[in-house]
C-alpha cells in the first residue's frame, strides 16, 4: 500500500494531484505521522521558478519581468526548506515543482494557463517515483530545473 500526504488538497493543484492519486490507488492523508508508513514515501512542494535566483535573475525568462517579491520570496523558501528537509529526512523523497502558469483561483486575474489536472501530473510523478527517484530537487514536466 502507498500512502501520499497532500497538503493543500482542497482546490487547485493539491485537490487535482490528490484526486489522480487516489485513482492509481494510492491512499491519500492529511496527516504527516502517517507518511513513515508508506513504502516509499514522497513530499512534494509545489513550488515555482518565480523563487528561482536563476530565472529571476535571467531576461529570457518570464519570471524575469515578474513584480512579485513576497511570492518569489516565498516560493524561494519553500524550495529551500525542501532542500533542508531531504538532507535531514534520510528516507523521505522530498522534491519541489514548478507546476507552470497554471489556471487557479489565484491566476485566475491573469486569464490563461494549463489546467489544474495537466500540473498535477508533474507532482503525481514525483511522488510515484519510490525510493531509487531523486531527492531535494526543483523540476517541471521536462525534469530538473536550475534554482
Amino acid at each position: 500500500m502507498t500512502i501520499t500526504l497532500i497538503t493543500g488538497a482542497n482546490k487547485g493543484i493539491g485537490f487535482e494531484t490528490a484526486r489522480q492519486l487516489v485513482e492509481l490507488g494510492h491512499d491519500v492523508y492529511l496527516g504527516a505521522p502517517l507518511l513513515r508508513k508508506s513504502a516509499d514515501p514522497a513530499v512534494v512542494t509545489v513550488s515555482s521558478s518565480a523563487g528561482s535566483f536563476w530565472a529571476v535573475n535571467n531576461p529570457g525568462r518570464p519570471e524575469y519581468h515578474l513584480p512579485t517579491a513576497l511570492y518569489s520570496a516565498s516560493k524561494a523558501a519553500a524550495t529551500m526548506l525542501t532542500v533542508q528537509y531531504a538532507k535531514s529526512e534520510p528516507g523521505i523523497g522530498f522534491n519541489a515543482i514548478e507546476p507552470g502558469f497554471t489556471a487557479t483561483d489565484l491566476t485566475a486575474g491573469f486569464g490563461g494557463g494549463r489546467t489544474a489536472a495537466e500540473s498535477a501530473r508533474t507532482v503525481v510523478r514525483l511522488a510515484t517515483l519510490g525510493g531509487a527517484g531523486p531527492t531535494g530537487t526543483f523540476q517541471d514536466e521536462t525534469g530538473e530545473l536550475r534554482w
